[in-house]
């Protein structure tokens, strides 16, 4: 199981910008879970292309951008039709381009493993409407994130995790899906740590930011094994303002995880 102290720090609750440096290419690169994940990729692409995989005309040249690199990175050519591009690689692919004003916004992508969220309601949204529905991140974190991104260049990218907690180990939970909500008295083994592994990199050609998505998925009993990592996720429920625990669909177990974690 991967070292989760970056995830459950010591210190309180709070938005942090800690990247590390990392190649797109390893993280695009075929890991051994390849076949079974990209067998459920072309599954939900096949069922319902128009909710994952979305190639508006401003985005097309980044995308046929993003397809040359990525036939590299996994060793085969890539095709521009994203339906079948997106069933080729592992990781969820969103694309920010620059609008006349030089102002990065949601253009494209395909994301066929959303943690409860749809890649249309984000589409010509600049990064701090999207994080405007989480509580206290703009305020915390959102103008380094755009200065972030503007001093981003060809050939360096940065990675960094996200996580929550699902009902499910389904990798996809769009909203369509109606995937199962956490409800209060679930027992824990039927709750799953949901970590977002993210990496941003630069498209040099059309100065495009490409935002990969991976997911994996831990039963929280495994999590809440550890000892060490079982205080750390009692401290960051705990120091954890009631808004984000409301936007992380935690507020109607959050009594029983600290009961559970302590």
């Amino acid at each position: 199981m991967r070292d989760l102290r970056e995830l459950f720090p010591k210190d309180d609750f709070g938005f942090r910008l800690t990247l590390r440096r990392g190649a797109p290419s390893d993280f695009f690169a075929p890991s051994e879970e390849n076949d079974t994940i990209l067998a459920e990729r072309r599954r939900c692409l096949a069922e319902s292309p128009d909710d994952y995989a979305i190639i508006p005309a401003n985005a097309q040249f980044a995308w046929n951008e993003f397809c040359s690199f990525a036939g590299e990175w996994i060793g085969q050519s890539m095709p521009a039709d994203p339906v079948a591009a997106g069933g080729m690689i592992e990781p969820d692919v969103v694309l920010m381009t620059r609008d006349a004003e030089g102002v990065f916004r949601l253009t494209g992508g395909v994301v066929v493993f959303p943690s409860h969220w749809a890649l249309i309601d984000k589409l010509e949204k600049t990064l701090l409407e999207i994080h405007g529905v989480v509580p206290g991140l703009n305020a915390s974190i959102g103008p380094t994130i755009d200065r972030y991104l503007d001093r981003l260049r060809p050939g360096f990218a940065a990675g960094r995790p996200n996580w929550g907690l699902a009902a499910t180990d389904a990798m996809n939970l769009h909203p369509a899906t109606n995937p199962p909500r956490l409800v209060q008295g679930m027992p824990l083994d039927d709750i799953w740590l949901r970590i977002e592994e993210q990496n941003l990199s630069v498209l040099p050609e059309n100065d495009a930011i490409l935002f990969g998505i991976r997911i994996e998925r831990i039963r929280l009993t495994e999590v809440l094994a550890d000892n060490e990592i079982r205080q750390r996720f009692h401290h960051t429920l705990k120091t954890m303002p009631p808004a984000v625990a409301t936007y992380k669909g935690l507020s109607n177990v959050l009594p029983d995880l600290l009961r559970h974690s302590q």
